[in-house]
């Protein structure tokens, strides 16, 4: 299943079967995005997530379920992660911002709902090579070597998370990109990789990646029920990735 990301929309099919299922998202737009996936409960509609939207600052009523998705890409990257989906009807949303006085994109119109119907497929969940976990508000990260990897991302905390995921260039410390990020722009030179989109408790999937040697930052945007992004509660880690071994 590809998603194509612009400013400010989603492509996609109207309809994908049921099963584990491969979720590519392709950032073609200007502005950096993530596509958030929530399954909608049988006997709720599109009207009943549109007031749901209108009231940004409510807790997420128990009749959604944030299964995944892509985590935030820079225009021209793309990110792929791996759900086993339902049957049932799906909303994909973009909160992203360009600055803090501008509406989120989803208010832009980047909202866009599937349905998961017909026989179910017939692939299989990938092995996972390695295992992000997160919690209330840390993470526990693994150690990596350079190149292609399945990670199982669980979240084990009481509240929704997210796994995003930055690149720091040469020469920059963790510790600089925290003191420089904002939720709206990444320092130069940091490149945005995708990651995991949000889940909700006791939820899990996998991302799909081909890491380069480096220095990463993974942090968690989604906000607190008092607004706070976790991000601002510590939940932010380094993560070296070491090259791989001659």
């Amino acid at each position: 299943m590809t998603i194509t990301l612009t400013d400010y929309s989603f492509a996609l099919p109207d309809t994908v079967a049921p099963g584990v299922t491969a979720i590519r998202i392709v950032n073609r737009g200007e502005q950096m995005h993530h596509a958030i996936l929530a399954r909608i409960d049988s006997g709720k509609t599109m009207a009943d997530v549109e007031a749901m939207m209108a009231q940004p600052n409510a807790a997420t009523p128990g009749w959604v379920k944030i299964v995944g998705g892509g985590g935030a890409v820079d225009p021209g990257m793309s990110n792929v992660t791996v759900s086993d989906l339902e049957p049932g009807l799906y909303v994909l949303m973009c909160f992203l911002q360009n600055a803090p006085d501008e509406p989120p994109h989803v208010a832009l119109g980047m909202v866009h709902p599937f349905v998961v119907a017909g026989e179910r497929g017939t692939a299989t969940m990938p092995v996972a090579s390695a295992e992000i976990r997160m919690s209330d508000y840390t993470f526990d990260l693994p150690t990596l070597t350079a190149g292609t990897h399945a990670i199982r991302v669980v979240n084990e905390g009481t509240e929704e998370h997210e796994i995003a995921v930055a690149r720091l260039p040469e020469g920059m410390t963790f510790e600089a990109f925290m003191a420089a990020m904002t939720p709206e722009s990444e320092p130069d030179g940091v490149t945005v990789v995708g990651g995991n989109g949000a889940l909700s408790p006791g939820l899990a999937n996998l991302w799909q990646v081909d890491l380069a040697p480096g220095t990463y930052a993974v942090l968690c945007w989604v906000p607190s029920p008092d607004g706070t992004p976790h991000v601002m509660k510590g939940m932010a880690k380094p993560l070296v990735v070491e090259p791989t071994a001659m």
